[in-house]
């Protein structure tokens, strides 16, 4: 079970701090779109368009996999897949349900 009340664990998850919009802004080969989907009572988060190195920050580094966890303003989800196609450079955070304690 994750710590709740441990802000800095809770912010390494966070969609908004792990993926910062490059629209625009010099990036290393052709960009990526991150779109979330699921979120609860309509809810939505903006596309982003990132880096493909940005990529790396789906992986949770104590495990190895992708998040089975994330923060979406504040709010801790948990995750039903994360989906990479890579010839239309988009991914795709499947979101499950809000994480109950």
């Amino acid at each position: 079970m994750p710590p709740l009340h441990n802000f800095e664990w809770r912010s390494e998850r966070e969609f908004n701090l792990l993926f910062v919009n490059r629209e625009g802004q010099d990036r290393v080969g052709p960009a990526w779109t991150i779109e979330v989907t699921g979120l609860p009572n309509g809810g939505s988060m903006p596309e982003k368009s990132v880096d493909q190195s940005d990529l790396s920050r789906l992986i949770d580094p104590s495990t190895g996999g992708f998040w089975e966890m994330m923060c979406f303003d504040d709010w801790l989800f948990n995750l039903r897949k994360i989906e990479i196609d890579y010839p239309s450079r988009k991914v795709v955070i499947q979101v499950d349900s809000k994480f109950e304690a």
